[in-house]
């Protein structure tokens, strides 16, 4: 009888350029005739736009090790528990895990026991990578949209909203949504509301530059997908703001611990979230007036410094 384990030493995540180390657990009750013990490591980025032809992938990184080979044709690995330990650095570039609709970045370590005349022994283990967001400038940020039409059959008059709220947030916070509401229509304002979503613009095939936006991309619309998820719940706040009135109201807002993947942009994949934001008018049948504001969701990088100028050492200038 024979048991194979993968661990490794950190089950939580990985960043870009660290150091990936575990080890390979082999138990075998009786000598074990093998050809070898390979132990593999790979990264992957994957996209499927064409449901008529095979999805585009890109290797991220991909090596094996051989971890054991028997001296002589003969040996075997007695009776015993066997520890093959392994590391291994990953690339700089690595994007986060992904798997989302059409799109997939998948990292995983394999280990293949060759035996001769019978089936091989496997295993496999995924591990997670993520990355830290580098965005510079102030903490919150105030988004305006003005509604001109605010009516379905009859036009009530324009309502301005304004929404401030934090440039990064991290899954499973808790934010204070901040509407202004400057409304200058005939109806009545009655209900605020956000909405978060996920979404992912993709290519057929890898290009040289990102995508930094969603719906500007060069491609021809065969050579391209999208596809958006709503996360979590929505959430929704009674008011009561009369015509020709302002009025200032906060909300809270829970970002799903689910949004676990940050932000990210490469020549293959763009993937972000948005807030749906906005309110519904009272008497009106339109559904809900609302915008979208982009999200940026994940940990952040340390604030970035000026270094200090250095001293010279020359004297001060001369002066009369």
């Amino acid at each position: 009888m024979e048991t194979l384990s993968i661990f490794l030493d950190n089950n939580i995540s990985y960043y870009p350029g660290d150091q990936v180390s575990g080890q390979v657990v082999l138990t075998n009750s009786v000598p074990l005739k093998a050809r070898s013990i390979t132990i593999s490591w790979e990264g992957i980025s994957q996209t499927d736009v064409d449901v008529f032809s095979s999805p585009y992938k890109k290797q991220v990184f991909s090596q094996d090790y051989v971890a054991w080979v028997p001296k002589s044709l003969e040996e075997r690995l007695p009776a015993s528990t066997h520890e093959f330990p392994f590391s291994f650095k990953l690339p700089e570039d690595c994007p986060p895990t992904l798997n989302f609709w059409n799109t997939k970045n998948q990292y995983k370590v394999k280990v293949v026991v060759d035996r001769p005349w019978k089936n091989n022994l496997e295993k496999e283990v995924e591990f997670v990578v993520t990355k830290k967001l580098d965005l510079q400038g102030p903490l919150c940020k105030q988004w305006t949209q003005k509604f001109d039409n605010t009516g379905f059959f009859v036009n009530n008059g324009p309502i301005t909203l304004k929404v401030t709220l934090p440039t990064v947030v991290k899954p499973g916070q808790t934010i204070q949504l901040t509407y202004n509401v400057l409304n200058n229509s005939s109806a009545t304002v009655n209900l605020l509301k956000a909405d978060l979503f996920k979404h992912a613009h993709y290519h057929a095939r890898e290009q040289h530059t990102p995508c930094q936006k969603f719906f500007s991309c060069p491609l021809s619309n065969d050579q391209q997908g999208y596809r958006l998820w709503r996360v979590g719940t929505m959430a929704s706040r009674r008011v009561e703001i009369a015509p020709y009135t302002e009025s200032t109201h906060q909300m809270p807002f829970n970002i799903s611990k689910t949004a676990t993947t940050p932000n990210f942009a490469t020549g293959l994949m763009t993937f972000g979230y948005y807030l749906s934001i906005g309110f519904d008018v009272k008497g009106s049948s339109k559904f809900w007036l609302s915008f979208d504001i982009p999200m940026s969701i994940g940990e952040s990088m340390p604030e970035k410094t000026a270094p200090k100028a250095l001293d010279s050492g020359a004297p001060p200038a001369y002066s009369a």
